[in-house]
């Protein structure tokens, strides 16, 4: 456990609580107002992160993977306008605030191995100012990507294609996509996909 004395450490400007047993964090790390890094990643923190982390507007670094039982993050990121890194793959979250498109300093999005079935279409504005150098949706249960996603991948010269669990159209009929949309079986049944031909090089080629 962390103790909500915590929030009178208000001089914190990084803290690490990752590998842990946590359950859950107190109420007052939102006092932390000076704090840019907050690292949760491999704990079992359950549901949610708390509400009052919306007040740390200097936060430039959430880290929050491999929390299996997290299904929610933030309710809002309107505040978070510094926020650069945020990661919450490998855990249970089932949605994500249309207001983190408001963000325009965001480089690293990582929400691989979640239990998403559909992403709000305002991610695609996040690299308007081409910060962004990585973006990671595989591992959710998606059939479709927002258009305004997919049309930031193509404009940018840092994010990968293979960044999303779903292929592109090449030609009608012809589908080019990395290992996480061919073992995407959901999204396959919907694009009528009957064969997967395997292009990738081995190690010794």
């Amino acid at each position: 456990e962390i103790p909500e004395e915590l929030g009178l450490c208000v001089k914190i400007v990084r803290l690490d609580l990752n590998h842990n047993k946590l359950k859950s964090l107190p109420k007052t790390l939102g006092k932390l107002i000076e704090m840019t890094r907050l690292n949760v990643s491999h704990n079992d923190i359950a549901d949610r992160l708390p509400k009052s982390l919306e007040n740390c507007s200097k936060l430039q670094e959430l880290l929050a993977s491999n929390n299996p039982r997290l299904r929610h993050i933030l309710d809002t990121y309107q505040f978070l306008t510094k926020l650069e890194w945020l990661d919450v793959s490998c855990c249970s979250i089932v949605s994500l605030d249309s207001s983190i498109g408001t963000l325009g300093a965001m480089s690293v999005l990582r929400l691989n191995d979640n239990k998403l079935t559909s992403i709000t279409p305002a991610i695609g504005k996040l690299d308007r100012n081409n910060t962004m150098i990585r973006m990671d949706l595989n591992g959710n249960d998606m059939e479709s990507i927002p258009s305004s996603i997919l049309s930031m991948i193509s404009n940018s010269n840092k994010i990968s294609e293979t960044a999303i669990p779903v292929a592109q159209e090449i030609v009608p009929g012809l589908l080019l996509g990395g290992i996480h949309a061919a073992r995407n079986r959901k999204y396959l049944d919907k694009a009528c996909v009957t064969h997967v031909l395997n292009l990738a090089g081995s190690g010794n080629d």
